[in-house]
């Protein structure tokens, strides 16, 4: 009888496996099997040699600004709008209409407003990330019970500690669901972006393959950006494991 984890190994092979038949179907559709993951590794190897670390900078780079700027700002209004439901209710009326218009069809707004500049593209990921992390601090605050502020208070905290040790901790819990889907927004916001206008980029190398119909350079690109989404998320689960240790033990442990 096979065990538990000779069958996950036997299915995680049988998954990726049939991912790579996918990916060099998508990459050489009309030849022989194994083509079109070979065009990818020599698309890959062209990269390198022409702009490939530049390209990789700039993404991340767009990203990370995009993605910090998003959660200082998420946490803090979302932490406000739930503790002053009632005096900054017009507010939260204002930000559920505007997550209601999608980032994409902002962008060119955002290309006239702040021109062809790195200023356009991390402000456009910033838009897309806020939304997610925004929603999920505000509803945690919301989602606190009656019981447990009365007990804090009860503990003789001042405001200042009330906001410190109760409610910033409850907005950073609720933020981290937020957050992991406020990553993936943030890289399908910054290829859209830099297909918009830019010199570097991994969206932009996807358009020039994208115009020239370069299937396996494509592949390449979406291949990376998945790849780095994937590494992003990671990174962002360590690390936020180490500053806000409580985090794992509120959540579910397959979700991490």
């Amino acid at each position: 009888m096979l065990n538990t984890n000779r069958i996950k190994f036997l299915l995680n092979l049988l998954f990726v496996l049939f991912f790579l038949i996918i990916v060099d179907r998508l990459a050489g559709t009309q030849e022989k099997l194994g083509y079109g993951l070979l065009s990818i590794i020599n698309s890959y190897i062209n990269w390198f040699k022409n702009n490939f670390i530049l390209d990789l900078i700039f993404t991340l780079l767009r990203v990370f600004c995009g993605f910090i700027i998003a959660s200082i700002f998420g946490i803090l209004i979302g932490l406000f709008t739930g503790r002053y439901v009632k005096l900054l209710e017009g507010v939260i009326h204002i930000l559920n209409y505007l997550r209601a218009i999608t980032p994409v069809a902002l962008a060119p707004f955002f290309l006239v407003f702040f021109g062809i500049s790195e200023i356009s593209k991390i402000l456009l990921v910033a838009w897309g990330a806020f939304f997610p992390i925004w929603v999920n601090s505000y509803l945690s605050i919301i989602g606190l019970s009656e019981d447990m502020k009365d007990s804090a208070k009860l503990q003789g905290l001042s405001k200042f500690n009330l906001f410190r040790h109760f409610y910033l901790p409850a907005t950073i819990s609720g933020a981290y669901p937020g957050a992991r889907i406020a990553i993936g927004i943030s890289f399908i916001l910054v290829f859209i972006s830099e297909t918009l206008g830019a010199d570097y980029g991994i969206g932009y190398q996807l358009k020039l393959a994208y115009d020239t119909l370069q299937i396996n350079r494509m592949t390449a690109a979406l291949l990376l950006l998945g790849a780095l989404g994937l590494l992003a998320d990671k990174l962002f689960v360590f690390i936020s494991n180490n500053l806000a240790p409580w985090l794992k033990y509120e959540r579910n442990e397959n979700y991490g």
